[in-house]
């Protein structure tokens, strides 16, 4: 417990002092078991963080209970959506801690993967074969080279509009509306398919 981002804080009429570490609420195997999880689904998360954010990570404190639940959790330092709410819920989500004697704060972070160097001139390329297959009502391969074409260039907004927009062709509103929360987190004003098929 000894990382600079965990700083606990006692909740008790007694000193936090009097304690012993193995008396208060633990992570399940240690903080290296806790940064592994945490890892583990930011890495099932599709969201990149785009070249205008500040940071790559959302700050949080919450509270370990005594009984090692989770109780309240706030962002400290924001990324803005998707990532604040997934952070969130990824700690939300964790294991249930060990127990101790007195609740304790968490000052923690979650790290997001940043977006790699672009390949412009593929992910056009890609983009262009993925209309040409939809003009033509082959949805299945102009999913797939819109989908050719994110990989490129992961920051390429028509090309998730694109996907979605086939998706919802193949009567697939998952894979749709997965696309279009990352549409409507990085520009608002995109926000008429999300709202007519996600909410």
């Amino acid at each position: 417990m000894s990382k600079w981002f965990l700083f606990l804080v006692a909740f008790c009429f007694i000193s936090a002092n009097s304690l012993s570490q193995d008396q208060l609420p633990q992570y399940p195997g240690g903080i290296a078991r806790l940064e592994k999880y945490k890892s583990k689904k930011t890495k099932k998360l599709d969201f990149l963080i785009p070249p205008n954010r500040n940071g790559n990570s959302v700050s949080l404190i919450y509270i370990i209970n005594s009984d090692g639940t989770v109780g309240k959790v706030r962002v400290t330092f924001s990324l803005g959506e998707p990532f604040d709410s997934q952070a969130v819920k990824i700690i939300k989500e964790m294991p249930q801690w060990n127990g101790g004697e007195i609740a304790i704060e968490i000052r923690d972070k979650v790290n997001f993967s940043t977006v790699p160097q672009f390949d412009i001139r593929n992910s056009n390329e890609r983009f262009k074969n993925g209309l040409i297959h939809f003009n033509k009502g082959n949805y299945q391969k102009a999913a797939e080279q819109f989908s050719k074409a994110i990989k490129y260039n992961p920051y390429n907004l028509d090309s998730y509009y694109n996907r979605a927009v086939s998706h919802l062709r193949m009567e697939r509103p998952t894979d749709a509306c997965a696309d279009l929360l990352y549409i409507k987190a990085q520009d608002e004003n995109s926000m008429t398919l999300y709202l007519q098929y996600c909410k």
